[in-house]
């Protein structure tokens, strides 16, 4: 067992709200995908701004491979497709992966490129505009920008979001071949089906917390996922 990602008692809260991340402790092993569930507003997209350094936290310590996490951490070690689609809308598709490829020194082939568009049928489009793209097709798009460098950990926010069923398989496909490549995958979803199917683990965000953690031998079925997320089971 390889322990990639320690966060031990993270906190966070923030001025003029009452609402606050309290003190969340898990690890995340190479090889492992971790689900995250819990009502809109529970703290999921916090707590991976937090574990990303997007945020400062407010108390706390995360670890990388044993080491506490700098301000470089996540430069290279890291991929996290947030639900904001930070790259240039004016660039083309090529454009923003020839940057993307400049900036971060990646060895990557032009063939190993294509084949990953191919991947999510996103070769053909390659010379068009971000901003020309359908919403699918940029969180596809962001996705391969999230891996393309290969992370160690991977931070996944709603990664389902606009696509097809079609589009889902690939993306899962992608998910299920990093994890047995040894990368730890945080995965937050409202579709309890997916993470039902996908995670070894899941983490119960409630109303700032970590209110209950769920491994693949609890025997926990989708209809207990439900009632935890709907807060009918007490915790």
């Amino acid at each position: 067992m390889t322990i990639l990602l320690d966060c031990q008692n993270i906190g966070k809260k923030y001025d003029n709200s009452d609402f606050e991340l309290k003190k969340i402790s898990f690890q995340g092993e190479a090889g492992e995908i971790i689900g995250l569930i819990g009502q809109n507003g529970a703290g999921k997209t916090t707590l991976f701004n937090l574990i990303s350094n997007l945020t400062p936290r407010d108390s706390g310590e995360i670890f990388y491979c044993g080491e506490p996490v700098g301000t470089s951490f996540y430069r290279n070690d890291i991929g996290y497709l947030s639900d904001q689609f930070s790259l240039y809308s004016f660039l083309t598709i090529k454009e923003n992966l020839d940057f993307v490829i400049k900036v971060r020194h990646l060895a990557i082939s032009r063939e190993e490129i294509d084949d990953l568009l191919s991947d999510f049928n996103l070769l053909d489009a390659k010379y068009k505009a971000i901003n020309q793209l359908s919403k699918g097709m940029k969180q596809k798009f962001n996705f391969i920008i999230s891996i393309l460098h290969r992370p160690r950990v991977l931070l996944l926010d709603e990664p389902f979001d606009g696509l097809d069923p079609q589009q889902i398989r690939a993306m899962q496909e992608w998910i299920r071949r990093l994890a047995a490549e040894g990368t730890c995958i945080l995965l937050s979803s409202h579709i309890l089906d997916f993470i039902d199917q996908l995670c070894h683990r899941i983490l119960f965000i409630k109303k700032g917390q970590l209110a209950q953690v769920i491994s693949q031998v609890d025997g926990k079925t989708k209809k207990d996922l439900e009632l935890l997320f709907n807060d009918e089971v007490s915790n």
